[in-house]
Order: structure tokens, then C-alpha cells, then sequence
């Protein structure tokens, strides 16, 4: 039996636009999408999705220096110079397509708002081009709207740090292996650096004493990526398990940034662990100071982390990224564990799906994709703006809890429906708004996030706590 046109195969391909954007010589221009358009014709590409990054108002904030030599901030200044150029990429996009007879789809990732390229906040980069401030850098990176209504983000809750957790000294250091083999490490190797402001740290010429022993791991250590060391699928400790510990004692440090190094050049190092496991803080009467972790690892401006001459990067989300405490530490980016204090109070860019406002300007998005002629919107909840080494600690916006039945004291699996039905609805509506056009909507389904038991490594890229109603979408 011959196929119906709905049944019939169509090889299609994504076009995330600034990936292609920020490595090029030259801004891109019309002619140049349309020979990559012809390309993909000739490969047997009959659709193409091309992804949204608010297309009609210019595109994202990027950091832009028409000076700059350094290769990583060339990479914004060109993606800032072809959005320029084409006025709205998308929109090119699908002209180029539909003279070649593909079909174009737009990409629509509501979350993806904001990515936030950090910069340390004494950093040079961070004064010239920060848009919000974390509790480590300035970012930039932002939808004009994020930048303007940085209140309806994905709020963190506020009923876990505290109230002296800011202004108690630290007293004690503890750093956690993950096993209980020897280390190389002594009291002679350790070095103890601080930085008032993320921002070329200084070693301390300070007196401490350090106490090694064995203990018993307290919970699961679960890592970002594999290694040869161990498979990320698994945990590099469990719960029960012995870990050796050095705990570094009589300190009186009020630095919001701390940094433990060691003197080691070379030598096979010894003292591994992910970050947000290797090290925790307390002060003066025994108690955690909370705070984030780094360890020199970073998403975005990762070539320019350097402890001594420029700065680290906290709460990224490769927080579980394992080094080596014992490593050399010549780059400024390995062999060291670093301390904030603190917790950042919203997600880098992602906005609050259950606030009307964001609602409505999420349809707006709908409605500009709409009018560059698409034959189709895909939907896409993975993005790069929820960044986070504790993802499970956000979604706690006031318009959220209202709804719960006591606001201060919500459940999870209250937050995680009122979130979800607040998704839903505005699938629906956006769907009223597609179809309305006679167009088509599909919707991306992340199955790997969707699993009872994610692995670690794909919870940065997910709006935590919110129930992904997939099985109701069509109702």
C-alpha cells in the first residue's frame, strides 16, 4: 500500500544558529545561508528546524568587544555582528529554505532565556559587560527580557541558609576524598588562598593544623562525565563507604572566596572527588557555612578561568566535573577546591513558567516565530539557562507557593504539579495560537530526563521540580 504524504520519511536537520554564528570569519549573510540551505537540499534534508534566540529583537545580550583579540570573547563579537547583519536570522532562515522547497520549522525553547556567561566580579569584563550579578560574577548572555524582569527567574527557596551564614569567620576547612587510600598530601603542601571578589586570589601566610583520618561517607558521590577512574553512571562513593578526610583547623577567615591548593609540581596525584563533594566549610560553634564549590571547571569562558591572574567560576552546573586537589596548578584551573558563600538566589536566565507575565511573553515569542513565515513551531524544554550545581532547590517562586496549601511549608510534589500544569497550559494555548495560523507544533520529548533516575549529568539541562506532563499534552 503506497504511503500517505504524512507517512512518508523526511530527513531533517537543526540549525542552532550561533553555534555556526560564532565560528566564522565573517558575519554570515543572506547569501551565505542560502548556500548552506542548497547544502542541505543536496544532502537529502527535506526539513529543517532552526532555533529561536529572540530573532526579531536582535538576539540575545552578548558580550561584544570590537577590539578584542581574545579567541573566546571574538566568538560573541562575531555572533553579535551576524545577527547585525541579517536583522532576524530565523527569518532568513526560512525564506532561503522555502525558495529550495524545504519545510522550515522554528525551534522554540521557552527556558532557553539565558545561558549567563559569567564573569568574576572584580573582573574587568564583569564591569563592562554584566547584566545580573551572582553571588561570584556578572553575567551576560540574557534575553532583553530576562535583563528587564530578573524577578520572574526560577527562584531559589529561601528557608535553608542561616541567618548569620554571610558573617560568621570560617574555623575549619574539611576536604573529602573518595576513597580511604593514602594521600600524598601534608600540612607542609597545603597553601590557603582568598579573593575579596573572585578575582585574582592571594595566598595567605596563615597558621592552621591539619588532622587526617578515615570516615564514613555520609551519602551517594555521583559524577558529571566518565573517566578512567571510574564510569559516571555509578557512584564514585556510596553511602557507607570509608573515605579519607583532612581537616584543616584553627583558621579565623572572613573572605567571601577561599581556595585550597597544594605546592605539587608533579608526581601522580592522589586526591580526587567532583567538587560539591570534596570540601565543606564551618565556622567558629561547628556549624556548615553554606556555600558553592569550585574547582577550576566552566561551561562558558573556561579558557579564561586562572585563580591567580583572573577568576573561577562557581554554580555552573559541572560541579560534579572530579579533579584533583593535588594536581599542578600552573593553569590557574586545576589542582585546587575553592569555596562562596552562599547560594544564588534565581537560575542564570531561565524564567518561572507558572508567572502570567512570563506566560504572555512566552506567547509573544510564539507569535514572532509565527510571522516569519514557519511551516511549524518545535517546543523544547532542555536548554542551557538552568544551570546549576543544585538543581532540585529551585522553584520556589511566591507566585508557586501561593498555590500551594501552606504556603510555607510546600511539598515537592505540590510544587512539581503546580509547575507542570502551568507548562501545560501554555503549551495549549500555544497550540490554539499555531493552529489558528494553520500551522503545525510538535513537541520535543527529552526521554533520557523523563527516566524515574535521570543520570546526573543531564540535570543541568532541565527545569527541576516541575512534572513534564507529556501524557496530557492532547487533552
Amino acid at each position: 500500500m503506497p504511503k500517505s504524504p504524512d507517512q512518508t520519511f523526511r530527513l531533517e536537520a537543526l540549525c542552532d544558529f550561533p553555534d555556526d554564528a560564532e565560528h566564522t570569519p565573517q558575519p554570515l549573510s543572506p547569501d551565505h545561508i542560502d548556500t548552506f540551505v542548497q547544502t542541505l537540499c543536496g544532502l537529502g534534508i527535506r526539513r529543517l528546524a532552526w532555533s529561536y534566540y529572540a530573532d526579531e529583537r536582535g538576539g540575545h545580550i552578548l558580550p561584544c568587544d570590537p577590539d578584542t583579540s581574545d579567541e573566546t570573547m571574538s566568538r560573541y563579537r562575531a555572533i553579535v555582528d551576524t545577527y547585525s547583519l541579517l536583522g532576524n536570522p530565523l527569518a532568513a532562515g526560512v525564506r532561503a529554505g522555502h525558495r529550495h522547497g524545504l519545510e522550515v520549522y522554528g525551534n522554540y525553547k521557552p527556558y532557553e532565556t539565558g545561558p549567563g556567561i559569567p564573569f568574576p566580579l572584580g573582573s574587568p569584563q564583569a564591569k563592562r559587560f554584566g547584566q545580573l550579578t551572582k553571588l561570584d560574577s556578572q553575567t551576560s548572555w540574557l534575553d532583553p527580557f530576562v535583563r528587564d524582569h530578573p524577578h520572574l527567574r526560577i527562584k531559589r527557596r529561601s528557608d535553608d541558609i542561616p541567618t548569620d551564614n554571610a558573617t560568621r569567620p570560617v574555623a575549619t576547612i574539611k576536604l573529602f576524598k573518595c576513597d580511604d587510600s593514602p594521600t600524598r598530601i601534608t600540612k607542609e603542601h597545603l597553601q590557603i588562598w582568598a579573593s575579596s571578589d573572585n578575582y585574582q586570589y592571594k595566598p595567605l601566610d596563615i597558621a592552621f593544623d591539619l588532622i587526617e583520618c578515615v570516615e564514613t561517607a555520609e551519602r551517594d558521590v555521583y559524577t558529571l562525565q566518565g573517566t578512567a577512574y571510574h564510569n559516571y553512571a555509578a557512584p564514585i562513593t556510596r553511602t557507607g563507604d570509608a573515605v579519607r578526610t583532612l581537616t584543616i583547623q584553627g583558621l579565623d577567615l572572613d573572605a567571601p572566596f577561599i581556595l585550597i591548593t597544594t605546592h605539587f609540581k608533579e608526581g601522580k596525584p592522589d586526591f580526587f572527588n567532583p567538587a560539591t563533594a570534596m570540601m565543606r566549610v564551618y565556622n567558629d560553634q561547628g556549624r556548615e557555612i553554606v556555600g558553592v564549590l569550585s574547582n577550576g571547571s566552566g561551561i562558558y569562558n573556561s579558557r579564561l578561568i586562572d585563580f591567580r591572574n583572573w577568576g573561577l567560576l562557581y554554580d555552573h552546573g559541572y560541579g560534579c566535573m572530579p579533579d584533583y586537589l593535588d594536581g599542578a596548578n600552573d593553569s590557574g584551573r586545576s589542582g585546587l577546591i575553592a569555596f562562596a558563600r552562599g547560594r544564588n538566589t534565581f537560575l542564570d536566565g531561565a524564567l518561572c513558567e507558572t508567572e502570567p507575565e512570563v506566560q504572555q511573553f512566552w506567547l509573544q515569542c510564539v507569535a514572532a516565530i509565527l510571522d516569519t513565515g514557519v511551516d511549524g513551531i518545535d517546543f523544547r524544554i532542555e536548554n542551557h539557562s538552568t544551570h546549576t550545581d543544585f538543581p532540585f532547590d529551585y522553584g520556589y517562586n511566591p507566585v508557586v507557593l501561593d498555590q500551594c496549601r501552606d504556603p510555607e511549608n510546600p511539598t515537592v510534589e505540590e510544587i512539581r504539579r503546580i509547575r507542570g500544569d502551568a507548562y501545560t497550559a501554555f503549551l495549549r494555548k500555544a497550540r490554539n495560537l499555531i493552529t489558528r495560523r494553520g500551522k503545525k507544533m510538535r513537541i520535543n520529548l527529552e526521554l533520557d530526563y523523563l527516566r524515574p533516575d535521570p543520570l546526573v549529568n543531564r540535570l543541568l539541562a532541565y527545569p527541576a521540580n516541575m512534572d513534564v506532563q507529556w501524557e496530557a499534552v492532547d487533552r
